[in-house]
């Protein structure tokens, strides 16, 4: 299946450079993953993406870390087979609909972890599902709909927030193994109505950071226009590059 190229940014903190994660997989946030960029919401959308990589870069996820040279970075993440596959009957737009809401489909996951091993994590993920308000078909817990249906019939009625599932090391594991190299879906709280990317391959080979700039707590939202206009202009340029593809007949370059 075709892959995605997107310009997309990632809040950071630390000594080292580049890109760093615990969880093995790192995360960036992606203003508009449509063709050519031509989302009336746009200009919109780059500047809540600028301003939540600012908050990630300044307010770490765990309480614990100790914020050093917080900072931001503008890269363009390629990602050749990416999880949830499109499928052939889908358009860009109606594959891009499907995945917007920031969950995944326990089912889906099935067939590339295994029912079995599906259905444990499902356990794992218990609260994430409660929270998720699934009426679980009618049964009172998820127990009691895998001891009144076939597992696959239980699976199907399941969804869990797609961070919850790409944070796991098993799922991370488990796609890798299954040739994927990035994963991508809707995000949610700082990144509601963006997309998230979840480079699961070759960091190295798959982000090309263009901009690594450190910002700071004070002051951060003029750093953040800059940002901003940074990321039109390599946007624009992207839907140039794929204008110039699409009209050698080489197909296109974004969520292609």
């Amino acid at each position: 299946m075709p892959g995605i190229t997107a310009i997309a940014l990632r809040g950071e903190h630390g000594k080292n450079g580049g890109v760093n994660t615990k969880l093995g997989a790192p995360t960036f946030v992606a203003p508009d993953l449509l063709a050519g960029y031509r989302s009336d919401n746009w200009d919109r959308d780059v500047r809540q993406s600028v301003e939540c990589a600012v908050r990630y870069a300044t307010s770490p996820n765990n309480r614990d870390d100790v914020v050093e040279r917080p900072r931001v970075m503008t890269a363009m993440v390629n990602m050749a087979k990416v999880y949830p596959e499109r499928r052939p009957d889908q358009s860009e737009q109606q594959w891009l609909q499907c995945i917007s809401d920031g969950f995944y489909e326990l089912k889906d996951l099935a067939k590339v972890l295994g029912v079995g091993q599906t259905k444990c994590l499902a356990f794992e993920w218990e609260d994430h599902i409660y929270n998720t308000d699934n009426d679980l078909a009618g049964c009172p817990d998820i127990e009691t709909l895998f001891a009144t249906r076939s597992d696959e019939e239980a699976l199907g009625e399941l969804y869990v927030s797609a961070y919850a599932v790409l944070d796991h090391p098993e799922v991370v594991k488990g796609l890798r193994e299954a040739g994927y190299d990035g994963a991508v879906h809707g995000g949610s709280g700082e990144s509601a109505l963006l997309y998230e990317l979840r480079v699961l391959g070759d960091v190295d080979r798959q982000v090309q950071v263009v901009v690594d700039q450190g910002v700071v707590e004070r002051g951060w939202e003029e750093q953040s226009e800059r940002f901003a206009s940074a990321l039109g202009y390599l946007a624009r340029d992207l839907a140039r590059m794929k204008e110039r593809v699409n009209s050698l007949g080489a197909g296109g370059l974004v969520a292609q």
